[in-house]
């Protein structure tokens, strides 16, 4: 869903600081083809671009939703684009990442001391106590990230911007994208 992408990445910049303003303030300018945030959910204006350097068969695109839904369908789906065999797959074979309440946010402190020479000797250590010390510090030093609700008037303006988007590329792949917010 092209603005719950824009949601989900304006977190991910929160959890590593980098938003460096709120979701409503990055939002301001939603025509601007300088706002990463919306061009990011162009996917009409992404497609053409592929498009325009590879066939058509050559890409696949895919809903998130319904990897979510069916993991074992949809991979089906890839492996046969691919032109590789399925191999036996269940739904326990593939893991879920990265999800929206995985998010945190961590001591600026911390991120900094990341790129700093005590994780560079740490990563000299064994695995196993290396593995130890890191998920302690990260799971006693993180805070959980909230999720910005969108006001009503800014998803309406996003909507509005968006829809020629979600129209074209409903035209452009065929698929519905049915549990999008648009």
């Amino acid at each position: 869903d092209p603005i719950d992408r824009i949601i989900a990445e304006y977190v991910e910049q929160v959890q590593w600081r980098a938003a460096g303003a709120t979701l409503e303030e990055r939002l301001v300018s939603l025509a601007d083809p300088r706002n990463y945030l919306v061009a990011a959910s162009r996917y009409a204006t992404q497609l053409r671009e592929y498009r325009r350097r590879f066939a058509a068969e050559q890409i696949l695109v895919l809903d998130l939703a319904d990897l979510a839904a069916d993991v074992v369908g949809v991979m089906a789906e890839v492996f046969d684009f691919l032109g590789l065999e399925r191999p036996a797959m269940s739904p326990e074979d593939f893991g879920v990442f990265n999800t929206r309440d995985e998010k945190q946010k961590f001591p600026e402190w911390l991120i900094r001391l990341r790129r700093g020479p005590i994780i560079r000797a740490m990563h000299k250590l064994p695995e196993r106590p290396r593995r130890f010390m890191s998920d302690l510090a990260w799971r006693r030093l993180r805070t959980p990230v909230e999720r910005p609700e969108l006001r009503d008037d800014t998803r309406r303006a996003l909507q509005e911007v968006l829809a020629p988007e979600v129209a074209d590329l409903r035209a452009l792949t065929g698929r519905e994208f049915a549990s999008w917010s648009l």
